[in-house]
């Protein structure tokens, strides 16, 4: 009888494992997919470059700063132009009415990595770096999202 009792237990344990699992494997998904996108974008005087796509639905911004001077990235949704922003003092006005601020990645230094994690609808997006004088420099990106 202790042998099956003993048997009943490791099994129960072996199957209470293989269902409980990696719960974090479940909220990720591949890059380029809803759910988790990940899209890369390096910014650097002056200029965003950006890798990958997204579809709606969360999107992972992973953000590099090659660049010698303090940036950030701001995500808005617009209509305009990526080069047609209404510029208030050096700095796009994030609170024109063309434009809705989605989010964004706070200034960081030279040499660093950060990253956000924004839900996004379809629609058209511009990626900016809002520190005075940068958008006007050519650091802004556009990104459609389906």
């Amino acid at each position: 009888m202790r042998w099956v009792l003993l048997g009943i237990t490791v099994i129960t344990a072996a199957l209470w494992l293989a269902c409980s699992g990696d719960d974090d494997k479940e909220d990720s998904a591949p890059s380029g997919t809803a759910g988790g996108a990940a899209v890369q974008i390096v910014l650097d005087e002056w200029s965003i470059a950006m890798e990958g796509s997204a579809r709606t639905g969360a999107v992972i911004f992973e953000v590099e700063n090659k660049g010698s001077a303090i940036h950030e990235l701001v995500i808005l949704k617009t209509d305009l132009a990526a080069d047609a922003l209404p510029v208030d003092g050096g700095k796009v006005d994030e609170d024109a009415a063309e434009l809705e601020v989605i989010g964004e990645v706070e200034e960081f230094a030279s040499g660093l990595a950060e990253e956000g994690t924004f839900e996004l609808d379809s629609g058209r997006y511009v990626l900016i770096c809002n520190i005075p004088a940068h958008y006007q420099q050519g650091m802004y990106a556009e990104m459609a999202v389906q």
